[in-house]
């Protein structure tokens, strides 16, 4: 198993980098042993062909580097296990020759020159940003670090850590762009698409982030639209439930039921679980308004629910906005070891895109002892 002890992308060594240490060159030889010192540590996962490798080995070899050469020997031997990595990660990086060349993406493969590498951060932990960091942590240590089912088994195998920053909601494009102009460090960004109904077009926060990749290509950026009104949508209907009974009466608790309905529905990513469903939302004349009186009379609702026009019957009830902080607590964790047995196909599905992405961009390897 490869465990991850930092975040990280796999470095892949290329024959073209190979014959540049071969070769002598200064680069590429400060390069590799940047990379190596950050792998001795278990900051950044490695893997190379053996025809590479033995390139590599030969040139330290000459230089009479014992070190070195004993550490590309006892990383070699894992290569093997790593091969599958390069087909089912979605981003990988392929360290290559010398030369003034920018970074470059061609499908999963990042290809980046050694110059570059020791001018940038990019052996530091790439950064998930996300809207706030409870999102950032219920995206990478609640559902990457828990859910496999259906995933790789390469990937399956990779544990995550932690290096999050908070966009700061709405303002997270701004973050997103700066990162994406400076090119310095790997960042992917989450955000959620706050969309209310089918027919809504992606909310600000997820449309600037979306424009940010038209506007200002950069191969070390890369982002992720969860289609769900918010993060709190992701969280599995118990952990929901089990809070919001908290301090409730009987009568408050039977009209959450609906809720519960709804989560079997694929109208549920588009619950807007913090502010709740009342019968003057219904009454107004727009597409919202008539998708939800559509999709609460499926549930079993029987609607109008009152004659009133200025109605604030209570047709579901809204969650507490700390209910993602409180399921993120350590004492509150039982939930995530049960992601795996979700029933809702399409909530799999995100749960799936999540923790691939995040196992692609944040893996390690091991320390190696000395």
């Amino acid at each position: 198993m490869v465990f991850l002890m930092d975040n990280k992308m796999l470095f892949c060594l290329g024959k073209s980098f190979a014959n540049s240490i071969a070769a002598g060159d200064r680069d590429s030889i400060d390069c590799l042993l940047r990379m190596l010192d950050s792998r001795k540590r278990g900051l950044l996962l490695i893997y190379s062909s053996n025809k590479a490798i033995d390139l590599i080995v030969a040139y330290f070899q000459q230089s009479g580097d014992g070190e070195t050469v004993e550490l590309l020997r006892t990383m070699s031997k894992k290569f093997r296990h790593k091969k599958q990595l390069l087909k089912d990660l979605t981003a990988f990086v392929l360290v290559g020759c010398s030369g003034k060349r920018n970074p470059r993406r061609r499908g999963n493969v990042i290809h980046v020159a050694p110059d570059f590498i020791n001018k940038s951060n990019v052996l530091y932990p790439p950064i998930l940003l996300g809207e706030n960091l409870t999102d950032c942590e219920l995206y990478a240590e609640g559902i990457s670090k828990n859910f496999i089912d259906g995933i790789p088994q390469s990937l399956s195998e990779l544990q995550l850590f932690d290096r999050f920053e908070s966009g700061g909601g709405n303002s997270t494009h701004y973050s997103y762009s700066r990162h994406k102009q400076k090119s310095m460090d790997f960042c992917f960004c989450i955000v959620d698409s706050d969309r209310a109904h089918p027919s809504k077009k992606l909310g600000d926060t997820a449309k600037f982030v979306v424009n940010v990749d038209k506007n200002h290509k950069s191969p070390l950026c890369d982002n992720l639209v969860i289609d769900m009104y918010s993060a709190e949508n992701l969280l599995p209907m118990d952990e929901i439930e089990r809070q919001f009974n908290v301090g409730k009466s009987q009568q408050q608790i039977s009209q959450f039921a609906i809720a519960k309905k709804i989560r079997g529905m694929n109208s549920w990513r588009h619950l807007p679980l913090k502010q709740g469903i009342n019968g003057g939302d219904l009454k107004k004349v727009d597409m919202r308004s008539q998708y939800w009186a559509g999709e609460l009379k499926a549930a079993g609702m029987t609607l109008p629910c009152c004659e009133d026009p200025s109605c604030s019957c209570n047709l579901v009830p809204s969650i507490s906005d700390k209910t993602l902080a409180t399921a993120l607590k350590p004492e509150n964790a039982g939930w995530r070891s049960k992601l795996n047995r979700e029933d809702s196909q399409y909530i799999r599905s995100d749960y799936s895109k999540i923790s691939t992405e995040l196992r692609s961009w944040l893996c390690v390897g091991a320390p190696i002892r000395s």
